[in-house]
Parts: C-alpha cells; structure tokens; sequence
C-alpha cells in the first residue's frame, strides 16, 4: 500500500508552536525557538508535538493533476512471466495443518549444526485488544513465562536455563500490532528439542495468568514502558505512529499500552484475550534447525493434535490501512533529541489485485528506486552540496498493512525545511 507523508523532528525547547503543514512548495518547519536542551527529563512534559493535518490540492513537487488532487508517479502492474512462483512451498521445508486448524513448518537446516529454533506465532497482537484490554496483548506475553499447567511459577524459567538457555539470546518473545511471537533457540538433541515443543505446547493452552503473579508483573511491564515510551524516541514513534494510524483499527492500540492501562490490567482481561485468541487454529509451529524432519513432524503432530478450538468460530479481522489520497506532513519536537531528522514516504497510487509475484517485483523496484534517490542526495552531502548530513533509503513499517518506502536524512534542527525541501525536490 500507499503511505504519503513527511515526517520531520528536531531537537527543540519549545512543545507548543511546533508548524504542521502539507508537503508543498515549502517544507515543514519546526519551533520558531530550537535551542537544544542537552538535560534529559524522562517525562516527556514539554517536549512533544505536533499533529498530522490534510495536505492542500498540492504534490510532494509543488504540482497537481487535472483533478485538482496530488500528482502521483504513474504505476503499473509488471510483468513476472518466467519468475518462479513464490506461492509453491520450499520443497525443503515440511508443513502441514492439523485438524484443528494449527499450521507447522518444519526444516533440517544443519548450520550452524547442534542448534534448533522453535517458534510458536499468535496470529493476534494489539491491534485486536478490546478497550479493557489496552497493552494486554504485550502484558499476556510476560505472564506465559510466569506459570503454565506443568510449569507452575518459575518453574518454566528455571527449565528453560536447565539446558543453558539465556534470555535474550535464546528465549524471547515479541508483540506487535499484528502479532505475537515465543522463539526458543535449544540444543538439538532429541530430548532437549522435545521439551521445547512441550514449552510451546503449554504457552499456546494451558496458561495459568494468576492474578496474583499479574500483581507482581506489573512493576516490570512498567519499567519496560518507562524505557520504551518516555525517551525522546519513544515520544517520537508514538507521534509517528498516530500519524499514520489515528482514523483506523490500529489507533490507540500501541503494543506497550500506556501507564494508566499498565496499572488497570487484570487477569480475568488477559485471560479472556488469550482464550479468544490463542487458539490452534490462529497459531502456527516453527522448527528449524540440526534435526530430524520427520520425527519433529511426528511430535508437533502428538502434543498439539488433540488441542481444541473454542466453541466461538475464529473471527479474526482482516485490518485495513487505506492510503492517504493526500500529501500530509507532521513536524515533532523534543527538548532530549540529540540529533535531527526527516523522512519522506512514497506517493504512488496502490495497485490492486497484484499475485505474490508482481507485488515482489513491485517491492523489489519501489527499493532500487528509492537507493538511487537517496544515494545521489549521499553524494551530494559528502561533497558539502546538502542541507543535511546524511541520507539513506529505509522503509515506514508500522503494520501488516502500512508500509511504505522512504527517503530518509539527518539533519540539524534549524536545517529542517531546508533539508526535506531538496528530498521533495529530488523526489
């Protein structure tokens, strides 16, 4: 899909003049005072702002078509005849989906050797929290490691370094909007990699979410917080985030949540959440690694056979991001910002009804066009001919659904517009 934005943010003193303005002849400019404030708060009181607004009948180049909405860069569906087909399976990699709807992948991979990965992926994340549930999707994955059926408490930490697992490096876990992750890196002997898939077992349907292990995570669900939403760049992504996804399903449902609904959650939210949604047939297992296909194929098909789906049908949305049919632009300021920067998302209209191929391809074109845009602003930056330090291709991926190439600069704060005026104009 499409996104058309410009985003920019610098190091500034001031929270309350920040300029929010569409990406036209003049680029986004920040707070009239920009002095830099080197003493970190922590709080983020005072330093955040600015908000996304419609763009005027105007293009990322000052021009408009006939209709009087954006000029956008002509866009067709390539050609893929002869390309191989990226919906046929690797003919390597065992899978299969078991009666009760749970998919699994299974692949011999023997480098490094001694070593396998197991996965188990919940087709749900934040996105999918009812309003009690705000964060609970995140704070759900802390409890699968505070007690399972067999693994009361911290028995299933205390198993899991048994076999010299450390967290981190070998066990962790990931929330998204999208998703949820278990990742387990053991050694690949048979009885090691069994109590694994055992793990995975008892995290996908025998969570135990006590309310009073709830109680005692609370404190390091908000530490995590703390480290992640009040710092200069956490404020920054939440700024960005809104951007994007305010006026969607995706709005108001950061994965981290927010102190107020840290302290609100309690089990029976997090418990209703996870029998909605962690079910066998919104999950899939992953094992790759120094072992035995079909023996590892047998034992998914032993511990996760037999494990049922609620009686509720799975009714799990297909969540939307439309593209923006105008050029928006949103500046962000804060006083703990060590360094400014800008970027400029593609302004292409999406192409509809594309196979797996083609969209490949599309991806493949929309990078190398990308690089050699930011590139050429690169070189123009090492030769002293740009307003900014440094430019680079990167890619605005918030969600399944809203990504998009990008152009991106780091440039000082009094240099902003200036900076993102000649990647406008490039672009």
């Amino acid at each position: 899909m499409s996104i058309v934005g410009v985003i920019a943010a610098a190091c500034t003193s001031g929270g309350d003049d920040v300029t929010t303005q569409s990406a036209d002849s003049t680029a986004p400019s920040t707070a009239e005072d920009e002095s830099s404030d080197d003493s970190p708060d922590g709080d983020g009181d005072g330093g955040s702002g600015g908000s996304a607004s419609s763009g005027d009948d105007t293009s990322a180049d000052g021009g408009a078509d006939s209709s009087g909405g954006p000029l956008r860069a002509p866009t067709v569906a390539p050609d893929v005849e002869g390309l191989p087909l990226l919906t046929e399976a690797d003919a390597d990699t065992r899978t299969g989906t078991l009666d009760n709807g749970l998919r699994y992948f299974v692949r011999s991979n023997d480098n490094p050797g001694s070593k396998a990965d197991l996965r188990l992926t919940i087709d749900a994340g934040s996105a999918l929290e009812d309003e009690d549930q705000l964060g609970g999707a995140h704070f759900l994955e802390h409890m699968l490691f505070n007690g399972t059926e067999r693994f009361p408490k911290n028995e299933l930490v205390d198993t899991l370094r048994s076999f010299g697992a450390a967290f981190g490096a070998d066990v962790n876990a990931y929330t998204s909007f999208d998703e949820t992750v278990y990742s387990l890196n053991v050694p690949a002997d048979d009885e090691t990699v069994e109590l694994g898939l055992d793990v995975l077992e008892q995290w996908l349907s025998f969570a135990l979410i006590d309310p009073d292990e709830v109680a005692a995570e609370r404190g390091i669900v908000l530490d995590e917080w703390r480290v992640r939403d009040q710092t200069a760049n956490g404020r920054i992504f939440n700024e960005i985030s809104s951007f994007f996804l305010d006026g969607t399903a995706y709005e108001n449902r950061l994965p981290i949540g927010g102190e107020q609904a840290i302290l609100a959650t309690d089990a029976d939210a997090l418990r209703r959440y996870y029998e909605r949604w962690y079910r066998p047939d919104n999950a899939a297992v992953i094992v790759v690694g120094d072992i035995d296909v079909d023996e590892i194929e047998a034992a998914i098909i032993e511990r996760f056979g037999e494990a049922e789906n609620p009686e509720t049908p799975l009714d799990r949305p297909n969540l939307v991001v439309d593209p923006a049919d105008e050029t928006r632009a949103l500046v962000v300021d804060d006083p703990d910002l060590d360094e400014g920067f800008a970027f400029v998302t593609l302004a292409a209209e999406p192409l509809e009804g594309l196979t797996t191929e083609a969209e490949s391809l599309v991806d493949l074109y929309e990078g190398i066009a990308f690089d050699i845009v930011a590139t050429r602003l690169q070189n123009d930056a090492l030769r002293g001919l740009a307003p900014f330090d440094e430019a680079s291709v990167g890619s605005t991926e918030i969600t399944r659904g809203a990504v998009a190439p990008e152009v991106f600069i780091t440039v000082d704060g009094d240099e902003v517009a200036d900076g993102v005026q000649v990647v406008v104009d490039e672009y």
